[in-house]
């Protein structure tokens, strides 16, 4: 009984400290003045039918830096598909380490137990083959977990802030979530089962040499206002008027940290002085969501997520202007 009552206060500890503690840190920061959480839906697929998804995270573009694959794939469904980052969750190492790391919630307060955790990603599936005498077809159940094919996006739970201090937008990834969903033809998303949410540890740096990282991703995301539903943390100030604000120095901006026209990821270069002029000399401009692009990793060694921001632009109808972080 003892034993147990202290793996409960750990688990709770960790969950409060891993998810809600980040969230109050941003509420209890004197130098945030606006701050919102939202989950944004992505892919990690690098195929062309990913296009055929509607996605709020609205993203468009994703390139694969590093990824490991066996020598020699087995013939198995699991296995005759390209692999991708799925993949890496959706396999026997994480199920074997999963225990202490699943979430039922995005906030990362309900611990998954090893039982539910099988409830919730066990799957049926059927495996048809025909009697070599007759050629009657014969339907068999397959009882197992979820493979990186059933999976065909993911959840993102995040915390986006206004840092007045530095004036910069920032971007607090928390936890992420395996989605299995079914989409129509014109890439509507029909129905989803969240199978279950893990923390996502946030880096200043990637490093792609390090041998325990088997999947390495560049991406972007975008959150436009009117598009997803979040909490309120902070609004001292509206996000558009401190955006106005940012604009209005965005010359001394410059000067200290890299300031681009359009975001690297899209090909963009350094801010000129003349473009910083235009945007100062215009009125304030109807702000209607953020972008930010990021680097996504797996740590194959630990089994989680890791994510390195590497920087935030606000949109009217597309990216104004990019900081670097």
């Amino acid at each position: 009984m003892y034993k147990l009552l202290l793996t409960a206060l750990f688990c709770a500890s960790f969950a409060q400290s891993y998810g809600q503690d980040i969230l109050n840190k941003i509420k209890q920061n004197p130098d945030i003045s606006w701050a919102q959480t939202t989950i944004l839906e992505f892919d990690t697929d690098i195929k062309c039918r990913r296009r055929y998804k509607q996605l709020s995270g609205d993203h468009y573009l994703n390139l694969v830096i590093k990824h490991q694959m066996p020598l020699q794939l087995e013939v198995s469904p699991e296995e005759s598909e390209y692999h991708n980052f799925a993949d890496k969750i959706a396999n026997k190492e994480f199920w074997s380490k999963a225990k202490n790391k699943c979430y039922l919630d995005p906030n990362l307060q309900q611990l998954l137990t090893a039982e539910q955790i099988a409830k919730k990603n066990a799957v049926t599936d059927t495996l048809v083959t025909f009697d070599p005498e007759d050629f009657s077809e014969i339907v068999e159940p397959i009882h197992g977990t979820y493979k990186h094919y059933h999976i065909s996006h993911f959840k993102l739970f995040l915390c986006y802030a206004y840092n007045s201090k530095s004036q910069k937008l920032e971007v607090y990834p928390i936890s992420l979530a395996p989605i299995v969903g079914r989409f129509s033809d014109e890439g509507k998303l029909i129905r989803e089962k969240v199978t279950f949410w893990i923390p996502v540890q946030t880096t200043k740096k990637i490093d792609a040499q390090n041998a325990n990282l088997n999947w390495i991703q560049k991406q972007n995301l975008s959150w436009r206002f009117n598009a997803t539903s979040g909490q309120k943390l902070v609004e001292e100030q509206s996000i558009a008027s401190l955006i106005y604000s940012q604009i209005k120095n965005l010359d001394k901006i410059a000067q200290t940290q890299n300031v681009y026209n359009t975001p690297p990821i899209l090909g963009g270069k350094l801010i000129t002085t003349e473009e910083i002029k235009s945007f100062q000399t215009k009125q304030m401009p109807n702000i209607k969501g953020i972008f930010f692009s990021y680097v996504l990793a797996w740590d194959a060694q630990q089994q989680k997520a890791i994510i390195q921001i590497e920087g935030c632009s606000p949109m009217t109808r597309g990216c104004l202007y990019f900081i670097a972080e």
